[in-house]
């Protein structure tokens, strides 16, 4: 597996072996350009992004109709809501929208947690 600066100087990549991770701001579209450059660039098998596991289905629904912009809504365990804003400048919906038209897996793996630590 080549060194990913060999192939795009421009993009900051952490890589280990062939695992490469992209470090992002969410609503953000540089970082969600970024985003698709690598994909174009290292053709990944799988995606892994930083959405709540709980909400893979409803998160999925909503990168499948970019770029028209949808609100998931759901609930914290206090029962307050919860909003994800899916749109086109947001790195990791960007992530997920390249991998379904690319037909490659795609998994969101964060925790749904309330608080952070």
């Amino acid at each position: 597996m080549p060194d990913y600066k060999q192939i795009n100087p421009y993009l900051s990549v952490i890589q280990k072996g062939n695992i490469f991770a992209i470090p992002i701001t969410h609503y953000n579209m540089e970082m969600a350009a970024l985003v698709r450059m690598a994909f174009r660039d290292l053709k990944p098998d799988c995606v892994a992004v930083e959405l709540a596991e709980t909400m893979s289905l409803q998160l999925m629904h909503a990168a499948a109709r970019l770029p028209d912009i949808s609100l998931i809504v759901s609930q914290g365990a206090n029962l307050e809501p919860v909003y994800y804003l899916a749109e086109p400048c947001d790195a990791a919906f960007e992530g997920l929208r390249s991998a379904l038209e690319g037909n490659v897996r795609a998994f969101c793996i964060d925790l749904d947690v309330d608080l952070y630590p």
